[in-house]
């Protein structure tokens, strides 16, 4: 008889009806008994591994308990293989902006309380805008869920908008660092306040100068810079010179700021030739001098005094000269004026003329005379 197709084994034959009807036991009878039974050890599965199912077994609701894990495509998949390789699909039940609460039946049997795997992917749809730092709170059903903060798929900061309500977000677990990493932010529009997506301006676009939601590429703007440049006709974009180029004094395409010309002024001053001497009737000395102007001489000449400066002036030179004049007797009320006569190659020479119409004295008995000549 064997199995009934339905898993229930009937014997062939009754030992305890044979004796009651005083059959004798038989050979053939015994034999045909144990076959059947041995017919029969072929069919069950085998813990060892020895036999193969033959056909598709049914598990009337129940499962395998304490399996090993898969190591190639044809195993068998455990729940927390599963959770570990396929995102599993929440509904976030938070209106907070702080919190995304959410539950799954996989977590919650397999991983309640405990730290996801590195690596675990979760796909969440969202119950409210969130912050710039949320925080996943998983299983917030069964009394011990497990918490961790949401940062930027490049570890950085989660920035305000990034989680809106409604979406849905694929998040992966660090479990080095302890965060949900977050693959997908709302792809928003960039704005001065937040990053985001923009779109590329067009030259004449970017010649135009109105929009205000496209970005310049270095290359247009290199565009817009050389079309612009300023010049002595009219105004436009111009580079600030060096102080190199301010003190060569030949560049004709740059701008030179106050900081660049005071540079140049104080290296003019610092190159100046100045000397300060005094005169006494007949004799002219010098009170001071400086190194540039160490190979002067002075002397008087008529009225005045003559300053040898030994430039070498060419007729197309010209020559600063700045006099400044004391008198060390004449009275307060007496005034001096002082007139250049003679500007030649080497020489600067000038007259002191008393120009106070009551004066009766026509010379001052000391005078301070300083001169800067700057070619």
């Amino acid at each position: 008889m064997g199995y009934d197709g339905a898993g229930n084994y009937t014997r062939q034959r009754n030992f305890s009806a044979d004796a009651s009807a005083n059959i004798r036991i038989l050979a053939s009878a015994m034999d045909q008994e144990f076959d059947d039974f041995a017919s029969a050890m072929t069919l069950p599965l085998l813990k060892d591994g020895q036999n193969t199912p033959t056909a598709n077994i049914p598990m009337g609701g129940y499962k395998f308990t304490n399996v090993g894990g898969p190591s190639s495509a044809t195993d068998y998949m455990r729940a927390q293989d599963f959770i570990n390789n396929v995102p599993i699909y929440m509904i976030d039940t938070e209106s907070s902006t702080d919190n995304i609460s959410v539950s799954a039946s996989y977590f919650t049997t397999a991983s309640a309380g405990d730290s996801p795997a590195g690596g675990t992917r979760v796909l969440i749809k969202m119950g409210s805008n969130k912050g710039s730092a949320p925080a996943i709170h998983l299983n917030t059903g069964d009394g011990n869920p497990h918490s961790a903060t949401v940062v930027l798929n490049d570890g950085s900061a989660l920035y305000s908008g990034a989680i809106v309500n409604g979406g849905i977000y694929e998040f992966i677990f660090a479990s080095a660092a302890s965060v949900w990493h977050l693959m997908n932010p709302f792809a928003r529009l960039a704005t001065t306040a937040t990053p985001g997506y923009v779109e590329l301006a067009t030259t004449a676009e970017a010649q135009t100068g109105t929009d205000t939601t496209r970005a310049i590429t270095p290359a247009i703007a290199n565009q817009l810079l050389s079309a612009n440049a300023a010049t002595t006709a009219s105004a436009g974009i111009i580079e600030i010179a060096t102080t190199a180029e301010v003190t060569t004094g030949t560049d004709t395409g740059r701008a030179v700021t106050p900081a660049g010309l005071e540079v140049f002024r104080k290296q003019e001053r610092s190159n100046a030739a100045v000397v300060a001497v005094t005169s006494t009737g007949s004799t002219v000395s010098f009170v001071w001098r400086s190194s540039a102007a160490s190979a002067w001489s002075a002397s008087v000449s008529g009225q005045g005094v003559a300053i040898f400066h030994n430039l070498g002036l060419a007729s197309g030179n010209a020559a600063a000269v700045m006099l400044q004049l004391t008198a060390a007797s004449p009275a307060s009320s007496r005034k001096y004026n002082v007139n250049p006569y003679s500007l030649q190659a080497n020489q600067c020479s000038f007259e002191f003329v008393n120009i106070e119409v009551t004066a009766s004295v026509a010379y001052p008995s000391s005078v301070n005379v300083a001169i800067n000549v700057v070619t």
